[in-house]
């Protein structure tokens, strides 16, 4: 259990050194104004769309403990790929990737590795941002789960998920974006249910390249035992230049039982 959490908080000083080099090397030069939007590392997707004839990848490593009962860890691979047919509407192609989970039993760890599902989508670009706060930025955004993947992490039938994206420019360099939607989705027991989802993100810009930002997500429920969770978690991203932007993040589960006790993520989107 030791060794577990000792590597758990290796991955986060880890994050905190990147966003420090970054910090350091973000003072020199400036980025020219059209540069890579991602819906990553947090889990507000923005309202922005990739333009036209252009592809975009957003992918990364992501490790969760939970010590709720069993205690697990698991490792994942998720990967987004955003391609702009038209003035206004992107295509998108999302998976979990590779997923490995490991159970810490009390003389043995069981281990269980496989595929997540894939979830197609497209996102549209409703209006651009008004002036006032009645007219944020918005855009609809509309995933369908298709059955895939292996193992125990593969869907037999399909799920799906509708959301509104919305942007506010607080400042020249506040900003908040907002997310509301419902979806249906299968647990873990294979039964299908119904749900709402809400999230919240404040992000500071603190020069061309560095910005940070903060979250709160709220889901409900996340099963159909009809439990309710909220997390929080918090990041850096940094631009490479205007087409790689790195990314960090931490984040914690407050209630609920699906989500983790503590998860990192470290992620890199280019865009072509």
């Amino acid at each position: 259990m030791m060794q577990k959490a000792n590597g758990v908080w290796k991955m986060v000083r880890w994050s905190g050194l990147v966003g420090l080099v970054a910090l350091v090397q973000s003072s020199h030069g400036q980025m020219p104004s059209d540069t890579i939007a991602t819906d990553r590392p947090d889990l507000t997707e923005g309202s922005s769309v990739v333009k036209a004839g252009r592809f975009q990848i957003e992918t990364s490593a992501l490790f969760e403990v939970d010590e709720e009962g069993t205690d697990t860890e698991q490792l994942l691979t998720p990967t987004l790929l955003r391609y702009g047919v038209s003035e206004g509407i992107e295509l998108r192609m999302e998976s979990d990737g590779f997923s490995r989970v490991t159970t810490n039993g009390p003389t043995s760890d069981e281990e269980t590795a496989g595929y997540s599902p894939i979830d197609l989508g497209v996102k549209y670009r409703l209006r651009q941002e008004g002036k006032s706060w009645s007219k944020p930025a918005l855009s609809f955004l509309g995933n369908v789960t298709v059955p895939s993947g292996s193992g125990a992490f593969g869907l037999d039938r399909g799920a799906g998920e509708a959301r509104f994206l919305m942007d506010w420019t607080l400042t020249e360099k506040w900003g908040l974006g907002a997310n509301l939607g419902a979806g249906r989705d299968v647990d873990d027991e294979n039964d299908s249910y119904i749900f709402g989802i809400a999230t919240l993100a404040l992000a500071r810009e603190w020069t061309d390249r560095l910005g940070t930002f903060w979250e709160i997500v709220y889901q409900g429920p996340e099963s159909s035992e009809d439990d309710h969770a909220f997390l929080v978690d918090t990041g850096v991203t940094y631009l490479f230049n205007k087409d790689i932007q790195f990314d960090v993040a931490v984040g914690s589960g407050v209630t609920g039982e699906q989500v983790p006790d503590l998860f990192v993520t470290s992620g890199i989107s280019l865009r072509f």
